[in-house]
């Protein structure tokens, strides 16, 4: 029988109890212990997912039954104190997104991984999306050619406050453009604001030459998620997560016809009970957890890490900074 990864999880609240918990089941992962300083949350958790024992502290939980793991799901602060902790004791670390509550945190999580030869894994789930991975894999393939060009729109309801909406939420596709362009070189944007809530045009030019561009908004009224990456005479499109459209390389002399089979659409189909018509495998909580496990287990860095966390960090610091204006980037 294959090993396990022994993990615990610190925070039992909503959000691991309807997507990182129920994702376990789809990796080499045995829950031994659950920590947080409700005991309600977390005994009904160690009840429901079958844990050995639940402890109210962290060092309680490191010095309890042996983990080779932590999975740190809460407020800011819990990530960046739980990812230190657990690094300082040996082991490595899943932290959801944000890693920290600022820039300062998420360095000192990067210094405790160096200090300690530990890898911090930052859940920027996004990335793990199933149609975002086909995307990304058609534009590395040969056909497409370089990427020229990604645009992103992602709009959604109200936030308390400005930092609010960038920690929370643009953190996400700020992280989707390195994840389809790499490093930003140069990015220039405006803030818009009208009864207390924000909406960003941003411009941005990677290392590779990709022009990158993102409309993000906390003025409607659901989130709304469009991502579209050109080639060289191909396009791939991702609607709202779940839906992919991919216009491959035609001819000149058939760009008027009403021949559409250079088009391909994909879109689950949630009468058949697989994988790929699983929310937790759109969504990317299934593929992101994988990756964590697989890389602990093989003893390799998982495919992204703090220092993402930090860049994109890095980013949420400038935007909430700055109203306007053109800033070089250090790759």
């Amino acid at each position: 029988m294959a090993r396990e990864l022994r993990v615990g999880l610190i925070g039992c609240g909503q959000h691991a109890l309807m997507y990182l918990l129920p994702a376990l089941h789809y990796s080499p992962i045995h829950l031994v212990s659950v920590c947080d300083t409700n005991a309600e949350r977390r005994q009904r958790v160690k009840r429901q997912f079958g844990a050995e024992a639940d402890f109210e502290g962290i060092g309680a939980m490191l010095r309890g039954p042996q983990l080779d793991a932590v999975i740190a799901c809460g407020p800011p602060d819990l990530h960046r104190a739980a990812a230190i902790a657990a690094m300082d004791a040996g082991l490595n670390v899943f932290v959801e997104k944000p890693p920290a509550n600022d820039l300062a945190g998420a360095l000192q999580i990067a210094e405790a991984a160096r200090a300690n030869d530990r890898h911090c894994m930052v859940g920027f789930m996004k990335r793990f999306a199933l149609r975002y991975q086909q995307a990304r894999e058609i534009a590395q393939s040969r056909s497409f050619g370089k990427t020229t060009h990604v645009s992103i729109k992602y709009a959604h309801w109200n936030c308390p406050d400005l930092r609010w909406m960038l920690v929370f939420m643009t953190i996400h596709v700020v992280d989707l453009m390195r994840f389809f362009a790499g490093e930003l070189k140069r990015i220039t944007f405006e803030r818009g604001e009208a009864a207390g809530q924000y909406t960003f045009a941003i411009q941005a030019v990677a290392h590779s030459g990709t022009l990158l561009s993102l409309v993000t908004s906390s003025q409607e009224p659901r989130v709304k998620e469009h991502c579209e990456i050109t080639g060289e005479g191909e396009v791939v499109i991702v609607r709202n997560v779940i839906e992919l459209e991919y216009h491959r390389r035609v001819s000149p002399t058939r760009l008027f016809t009403s021949d559409l089979h250079d088009v391909q659409l994909l879109r689950p189909d949630f009468a058949i009970p697989n994988p790929e018509q699983n929310t937790l495998f759109l969504q990317g909580y299934a593929g992101e957890i994988q990756e964590f496990a697989n890389a602990c287990l093989e003893n390799r860095a998982p495919s992204v890490t703090i220092d993402d966390g930090v860049q994109a960090m890095r980013l949420v610091e400038l935007l909430a900074g700055n109203k306007s204006g053109t800033f070089e980037l250090t790759e």
